[in-house]
């Protein structure tokens, strides 16, 4: 069983998604969250929902491009990376959740520290789960500006999607 392509399969229809409907779900859990609700779950899927298609979305993107690039013989040598680095996302995210108590003042988010969790392991891995997200996105980038130009991109050529992205 290949994972990775079960994983495009269910991610895949983001894609084909009309842009006002990503946009309504994603930034509609938010605002869900904001009206503070007294049922915790119904807090929990409201405030990583948008987050979860997110990752979700640059995941089909760099999976998509990665095949064309395949059936073409030019698959990009960093992408065999991009599965774990989702992995890692997950995996630090989910620490980090369940390690930290979030609070709430009006619109300003904040996480504070549980007094048993060593604060040594939190921002490290924090720091670890933001650069793995942004590496990520510079390969979905890359195999999406291979795919469109048909040759090696440099640097300076994938920043833009990978801001844009």
């Amino acid at each position: 069983m290949d994972i990775p392509k079960l994983i495009y399969t269910l991610t895949s229809p983001i894609l084909r998604m009309k842009s006002w409907l990503l946009f309504v779900l994603i930034c509609v859990p938010l605002l869900v969250h904001f009206k503070i609700t007294p049922f915790p779950i119904i807090n929990f899927v409201s405030m990583h929902l948008g987050e979860f298609i997110i990752y979700c979305w640059v995941y089909a993107i760099g999976y998509a491009a990665n095949q064309k690039l395949v059936h073409r013989g030019m698959a990009l040598k960093e992408f065999r990376y991009f599965n774990w680095m989702f992995v890692i996302i997950a995996v630090s995210y989910l620490i980090l959740h369940f390690t930290t108590t979030r609070t709430s003042t009006q619109f300003n988010f904040y996480y504070s520290l549980n007094i048993s969790e060593p604060f040594i392991i939190s921002i490290p891995l924090a720091l670890v789960c933001i650069a793995t997200y942004i590496f990520a996105i510079h390969i979905a980038a890359k195999s999406l500006m291979t795919t469109e130009l048909n040759r090696k991109t440099k640097i300076g050529e994938v920043g833009s999607t990978s801001v844009l992205i």
